[in-house]
């Protein structure tokens, strides 16, 4: 949709606001030029829903002259899950090689299953934070203060955003571990709000031809043109 919109209209995104896998979309978009985004948004996608040893034979077992039927198809999906909850995905997160129960009481590896270590290494890679920081669109992602349960937009015109709050919008527990900023820790956005709204009322503006406006409701409830549909 990104892509196919993009080149059928003219849109000048001013800011970009995420929680938790959407804060990561968000730095993926944000911090890069428009031209690179797609590129970095598929690279990013490829990486972490590639399979192991399981993926030629999952890609094989999907084939549509054997998969036909739900019950099947379903087998395979829990296959798939499966195979990332006992051994992590690649470039995103890792399962700890002394598990949760046995780390010392207090720590911060006590209270994980996973490791996001590897998704910090991508972010850095494919993610431009000085371009966020210089401030070119406006950027904000939430997350939520594990000490107070206090919800806080982390925003590139009150912070200096780095990979560490991107992924402590996404830290959801208990797979991940909370994220350490200034002191204070953070886990995911989405245990208090899952969509962005609030920051996009404050924080984004979105430049059209002509007045831009959606409909929230009822299926029949219609977006005014010019709408992303």
């Amino acid at each position: 949709m990104f892509t196919r919109r993009s080149r059928k209209h003219i849109w000048r995104l001013t800011g970009f606001a995420g929680i938790s896998i959407g804060a990561v979309n968000a730095a993926l978009i944000a911090g890069n030029p428009p031209t690179a985004r797609v590129e970095k948004l598929r690279e990013f996608w490829k990486l972490i829903t590639a399979g192991g040893p399981w993926d030629g034979i999952a890609r094989f077992a999907m084939a549509p002259s054997i998969v036909r039927n739900e019950f099947a198809r379903g087998l395979l999906n829990q296959l798939s899950a499966g195979t990332a909850l006992l051994g992590g995905t690649a470039g995103f997160f890792a399962p700890r090689v002394a598990s949760a129960w046995l780390q010392p009481p207090g720590s911060i590896e006590a209270t994980s299953y996973y490791d996001t270590a590897p998704l910090k290494a991508t972010l850095e890679r494919l993610v431009d934070f000085d371009r966020i920081n210089a401030g070119e669109t406006r950027f904000s992602i939430g997350a939520v203060n594990v000490t107070t349960g206090n919800f806080l937009y982390f925003d590139n015109t009150t912070h200096t955003i780095g990979a560490e709050h991107v992924m402590a919008s996404g830290a959801l527990p208990p797979g991940f571990p909370a994220v350490e900023i200034e002191g204070e820790f953070y886990w995911d956005g989405g245990l208090v709000s899952n969509t962005p709204f609030n920051g996009c009322s404050r924080a984004i503006r979105v430049a059209t031809p002509s007045p831009f406006r959606l409909t929230f409701g009822a299926p029949e409830a219609r977006c005014r043109a010019p709408c992303l549909r």
